[in-house]
C-alpha cells in the first residue's frame, strides 16, 4: 500500500511538473560557508526530480537539508508532510538524507557550529 502512494504521489509531481522554489536561507549561506572552511566540497541548490536540495555530494547520493522553520509543523519539532515526502521520495532514490535543524544550530559559536558539522555531516559522509 505504502509503495502505491509513492507511486501515485512520484506520478502526480511528475505530471504537473511540480518544483520546490528555490531560496538560500541566511542559515544556507552560513552553512555553505563553514563547509568551504572545513574543505567539504558540496554542490548547492542541487536539482533532482522536483526538489532541490540544499546541499548535494552528488557521487555519494548524499544530501545535507537545512531544517529551518517552514519544514516544521510548529515548534514541537515535527517534520511537516511536504517535507517528509520529500524525505521518503529521496530515500526511494537511493539518496541518503543528512539535515541540519535550525533548533539545534541557531545559537551556536562558530567554532561549536564547526564542531556540530563535523559531527552531524562529516562523521556521516566519511
Amino acid at each position: 500500500m505504502k509503495e502505491e502512494k509513492y507511486e501515485e504521489a512520484r506520478k502526480i509531481i511528475e505530471k504537473k511538473n511540480i518544483k520546490d522554489t528555490v531560496t538560500t536561507s541566511k542559515i544556507q549561506q552560513q552553512i555553505a560557508k563553514l563547509f568551504k572552511e572545513i574543505g567539504l566540497n558540496v554542490e548547492k541548490e542541487f536539482l533532482i526530480g522536483p526538489y532541490v536540495l540544499d546541499f548535494a555530494l552528488k557521487k555519494k547520493k548524499i544530501c545535507i537539508e537545512v531544517n529551518g522553520f517552514t519544514h516544521y509543523y510548529n515548534f514541537n519539532g515535527k517534520i511537516n508532510a511536504k517535507t517528509t515526502l520529500k524525505y521518503y521520495i529521496l530515500n526511494k532514490l537511493k539518496w541518503k538524507v543528512l539535515t541540519i535543524e535550525y533548533m539545534d544550530w541557531k545559537n551556536k559559536s562558530k567554532e561549536d557550529k564547526i564542531k556540530y558539522l563535523e559531527t552531524n555531516v562529516l562523521e556521516k559522509i566519511m
